[in-house]
């Protein structure tokens, strides 16, 4: 079949396409749905715009390999793109990474047409194969499940991994190259702070600024206040300031456990990943533990590690040693670092937390330190919310349920209501969290309660680590 038929029968499909989605829109009135067919329509929607949006970045791609954009009077493919859709210079750039991209990832580019993955996810997949395309089949599993925020975490956990073989010394020292601090003003006057650091210089301070938060939280709650955790997060570097050096929480602040109880779950701030090449002509100064950060004060620090790298007294590729919230450090750096602050090291087995040790001999602390880094934030699929999480137990405390990290995990407030009191359900099953939401007024109705739960892994920020030491 010659290259012209095909041309022809390509802009005819598309043009018959066009009509049908003009005849659908043109008549589409979701009010005459029912509420879960009105949900199937959202799902079926946003299959169709996937597909689209794919079959859109491979147009694009063929306009910025032909460079017809340079004729249309644009600097380059993305502007050009940006001009044809309405939309921002940086998304149309995007795309057509994205794009180009693809094309050395067939399986992620067939399950992208196919409407089986977002963009967003494909960018993150495409990201993660340039530095091991071997991971390509377990990041698409993780996309199609539709759990955005993990399949970020696990291509994090990829570039991570990748760059495991790098020195340690070496790696902070790139790291710390790129530290940076400044400030902007707004558009209404508000002062915005924006700095960044290597995981092992700002780890202490993270931890003291954690609990300096918790404080102003309790002071806002004793007050009657209820604001944003952004805003006690700030009051709390505001104090640590003003004092002079990051450490001391004001005195009439009541101090609250890092990983208490509370009924304000907010969505934790994305970290930003960037692998900017280091500043080879930086100088950084060796490593050292960080300061103490105050007379008597010490930091409260968790730290993830892989049982065979703690054996092994380092970590090879695929294994994590993580201070939690901060980022991956060296397990000798972990070491130096007991004398400078409280360190809580578990142990996991890729799902559950085996082991626990730490400078405290409090049985309870263990138990939950230990829901706390094997769940880290709302086991609910999709969630996420990582902030003032709820300790849940699946079996009623109150009727005879233990306190056992078997019978415990994590739920933001949104959803430990609907457990108590909407009629959702939690169970563990094997590996997975099953979660029922709670049923629908039709459900109710018709005695058909929800029959599939979402699932999602127990332990999914935990990485599968290889007894072989050798």
């Amino acid at each position: 079949m010659g290259t012209a038929v095909l041309e022809t029968r390509a802009i005819g499909d598309l043009a018959s396409a066009e009509a049908a989605v003009d005849a659908f829109c043109g008549g589409f009135v979701p009010d005459v749905l029912t509420a879960s067919q009105a949900a199937d329509a959202v799902r079926r929607l946003s299959a169709l715009e996937r597909k689209v949006v794919a079959a859109k970045g491979r147009a694009a791609r063929r306009v910025d390999v032909s460079s017809m954009w340079k004729h249309a009077g644009h600097r380059n493919a993305a502007e050009w793109m940006a001009s044809q859709t309405g939309d921002p210079v940086g998304a149309a750039a995007s795309l057509l990474d994205t794009a180009k991209r693809l094309e050395g990832c067939p399986a992620t580019a067939d399950a992208f047409a196919a409407g089986e993955v977002s963009a967003a996810a494909a960018r993150e997949i495409v990201g993660a194969f340039a530095v091991d395309p071997t991971a390509e089949a377990g990041l698409l599993a993780v996309a199609t499940k539709g759990d955005h925020r993990q399949l970020v975490d696990s291509a994090a956990r990829v570039r991570q991994a990748a760059r495991s073989a790098e020195d340690e010394a070496a790696k902070h020292a790139r790291l710390r190259a790129r530290r940076f601090g400044r400030t902007r003003t707004d558009a209404d006057g508000l002062v915005i702070l924006h700095a960044g650091f290597a995981p092992k210089d700002w780890a202490v301070h993270a931890a003291e600024l954690k609990r300096a938060t918790d404080a102003e939280f309790t002071r806002a709650r004793r007050e009657g206040r209820r604001e944003p955790a952004e805003a006690y997060a700030a009051d709390a570097l505001l104090a640590m300031l003003t004092a002079g050096r990051m450490g001391p929480v004001r005195p009439d602040a009541t101090q609250q456990p890092a990983d208490a109880t509370t009924d304000q779950p907010t969505d934790p701030p994305a970290a930003e990943d960037d692998h900017s090449p280091p500043d080879e002509s930086s100088d950084a100064p060796a490593l050292s533990p960080p300061p103490l950060l105050g007379p008597g004060v010490k930091a409260e620090i968790l730290v993830l590690v892989d049982g065979i790298a703690l054996k092994r007294g380092y970590v090879a590729t695929g294994e994590r040693c993580e201070i939690i919230g901060v980022g991956p450090v060296d397990v000798d750096w972990v070491n130096q670092l007991l004398p400078e602050a409280i360190v809580h090291a578990l142990v996991h087995d890729g799902v559950d937390i085996t082991t626990y040790a730490s400078a405290t001999r409090s049985i309870r602390k263990a138990v939950k330190l230990a829901v706390k880094a094997r769940d880290w934030c709302c086991v609910v699929n999709g969630c996420g919310f990582a902030r003032r999480t709820q300790r849940d137990h699946r079996d009623d405390y109150a009727k005879g349920g233990s306190g056992s990290i078997d019978n415990l995990n994590l739920l933001c407030q949104f959803h430990h209501n609907q457990k108590t009191r909407d009629g959702a359900r939690l169970e563990r099953h094997g590996d997975e969290w099953h979660w029922w939401p709670p049923p629908t007024a039709e459900q109710r109705a018709s005695h058909h309660p929800p029959s599939d739960p979402w699932r999602s892994a127990v332990g999914a920020n935990l990485t599968i680590w290889n007894l072989d030491t050798s």
